[in-house]
């Protein structure tokens, strides 16, 4: 979401082919045909790779056919963007989403493509990181979405998931980006529960207010949609393997390891049953790795990590994802109420391993121990074109925390 990898939307836009043959002349319409189908082929199996390129020259055919203002060229952007966004592209995918979007809402396209095309902006919005502008626009498409669907249907249990997305993306800092990996690690201690301050601490209750409050926000919106999804016999579809993903995050993140697991489970039950991997099953097995890593639980550790490389050698895009992390010691002179934080950056070759591993910013005794902690993590290597690459550029951030 994400994490989010929206696959299973492309092929969402339904009636395309018939409404282009109708109107444009046959040796246009062969050409568009073609092109359309081959991007259609290509991502019913998940090969965004090969459906990029197809998507965009449809969506340049449609332009010259239409013109920027009609109907089918506002679903062929649409199609061109959901592409951009599986992949990641999301800058470039804003602004065609957003021409899409703009199209449909203007010219009477049906609900569920304008809705299809506002989420999906939102998504780019969400990951490119303009999350305040994405949260506002979220509210107003799911207003939208309870006028055009009702209270019970995919796409508000959609928006639902979205508007926690924001949240999750602003508040925790942890969105995926092309080439990029980012993520934050809180080590909580509590002076009042010794048996937290030799590691990761566990314990809701040692969060401040306005993060417990952040987190019940977003809780209540996934909660919601989990519902909406049950109501609708969508239990097993996607987007509740998203959810259980999300809602695991929150759960992580509250230090509730043990309910943690069950979502991250879940996701991945949901997630492995398609025909394809994307970066929402890598973040699942990654985040479940972790959550055993915390409980000690070994075998879990290297059966899972075993599974999630092998895995992610079937993507042909996709970034790098952390399956081992070591976490620096809680040090013990950590005074009461404090907090310090180290950020470490660092790049991660072709074969998973980290380089260039050095200090960039931080506020504690002993920072050293970050860096020797992340030059042993270990990367399923980010893909690109079906192969190997090296993720240009890695920055973690440790927090330590004692509250109590």
């Amino acid at each position: 979401m994400k994490h989010t990898t929206l696959t299973s939307l492309i092929v969402r836009v339904a009636g395309l082919l018939t409404a282009l043959i109708l109107v444009i002349n046959p040796a246009a319409a062969s050409e568009l045909q073609d092109e359309y189908a081959a991007y259609q082929e290509a991502a019913a199996v998940g090969d965004l790779h090969a459906a990029l390129p197809h998507a965009q020259r449809a969506y340049e055919l449609g332009l010259e056919q239409f013109g920027e203002d009609s109907i089918n060229a506002g679903l062929l952007a649409l199609n061109y963007g959901q592409v951009l966004c599986g992949i990641t592209h999301f800058r470039q995918a804003e602004d065609v989403l957003r021409r899409a979007y703009t199209i449909l809402q203007s010219s009477g396209g049906a609900p569920e493509d304008r809705h299809l095309a506002g989420y999906l902006l939102s998504i780019a919005e969400v990951n490119y990181g303009d999350v305040g502008d994405a949260r506002t626009f979220v509210d107003a498409l799911r207003l939208e979405a309870l006028e055009d669907f009702g209270t019970v249907s995919m796409e508000h249990a959609e928006t639902l998931y979205l508007r926690a997305l924001t949240v999750i993306r602003d508040d925790f800092r942890h969105a995926p980006r092309r080439n990029r990996f980012r993520r934050r690690y809180e080590l909580l201690g509590s002076t009042a529960r010794r048996e937290r301050t030799s590691n990761i601490g566990r314990g809701y209750i040692d969060q401040p207010v306005e993060i417990r409050n952040v987190i019940n926000r977003a809780d209540q919106d996934i909660s919601h949609a989990e519902n909406i999804l049950s109501q609708l016999g969508q239990s097993d579809s996607e987007l509740a393997g998203r959810l259980a993903l999300a809602h695991g995050q929150l759960r992580m993140w509250s230090y509730f390891y043990e309910q943690a697991v069950t979502y991250f489970d879940q996701a991945l039950r949901i997630l492995r049953a398609r025909p394809f991997t994307d970066d929402d099953l890598m973040e699942a097995y990654s985040e479940r790795i972790f959550t055993a890593q915390l409980l000690e639980d070994a075998d879990t550790v290297e059966q899972l990590a075993l599974e999630a490389y092998e895995r992610g050698q079937q993507r042909c895009d996709g970034g790098s994802v952390v399956i081992f992390q070591t976490l620096p010691p809680f040090p013990p002179d950590v005074d009461q109420f404090s907090v310090r934080w180290t950020r470490v950056d660092f790049t991660v070759n072709a074969e998973g391993r980290p380089e260039n591993v050095e200090l960039h910013d931080g506020w504690d005794r002993n920072p050293q121990v970050a860096v020797e902690a992340l030059a042993q993590f270990h990367f399923v290597p980010a893909r690109s074109n079906c192969q190997n690459v090296a993720t240009t550029h890695g920055r973690v951030t440790f927090v330590i925390r004692r509250w109590l």
